[in-house]
């Protein structure tokens, strides 16, 4: 699933978030997870799309469906592979960074629903600055001078790119932190009489 499918597919429906804020959203709850085949993720995205009738078309939902697929797959496979569904490349830079921004708030917002307060969060202090920076990201202002020269806006591309990387690894960093504290105390008590 592409952005622009995605997106497409929202517009059908009426839904005012952007394709790049649900993926993030969708992202922000399995980033609370371990158990990615657990995660009920229809109702908090149900509310959030479509608020009047509590009820996704189908179109939508087969739509969801694929993005979660690939999410979880993105999960399972070896190192974490992760991609970020943010406009194409060829959209114009400042467009992909106020997408860049709109992924982040969906992140920490999926991160809020999935993070009740029944779970207790277990950050390590990379793991705050991690929360903290796609925070900060969220906020990115996506204007610039119109009169840049070639060589600032190659510069801008390339920190863009660094700035998505870094979102990537901030997401990788919580996800650990709250996979290592997730593990039961009697699966780790095990593995050390095992040594």
């Amino acid at each position: 699933m592409d952005h622009q499918s995605l997106q497409h597919c929202l517009n059908m429906n009426n839904s005012e978030m952007s394709a790049s804020e649900v993926h993030g959203c969708l992202w922000g709850l399995f980033t609370t997870e371990i158990q990615y085949q657990q995660v009920d993720w229809k109702p908090s995205l149900t509310q959030l799309l479509d608020q009047e009738s509590q009820s996704l078309s189908v179109d939508l939902l087969q739509c969801l469906q694929q993005v979660v697929d690939d999410i979880i797959q993105q999960l399972e496979a070896n190192m974490f592979e992760m991609s970020l569904l943010l406009a194409e490349d060829e959209q114009p830079l400042n467009q992909r960074i106020e997408e860049l921004g709109r992924w982040c708030e969906g992140w920490l917002l999926g991160f809020g629903l999935g993070h009740s307060s029944d779970k207790d969060l277990k950050l390590s202090d990379e793991g705050k600055e991690a929360l903290s920076d796609i925070r900060d990201i969220s906020q990115v202002d996506s204007e610039y001078e119109a009169d840049l020269t070639e060589d600032d806006l190659e510069l801008m591309e390339c920190d863009f790119l660094q700035l998505c990387e870094h979102v990537k690894i901030s997401v990788q960093i919580i996800h650990s932190d709250i996979s290592s504290s997730s593990v039961p105390k009697s699966a780790i008590q095990k593995s050390k009489s095992i040594h």
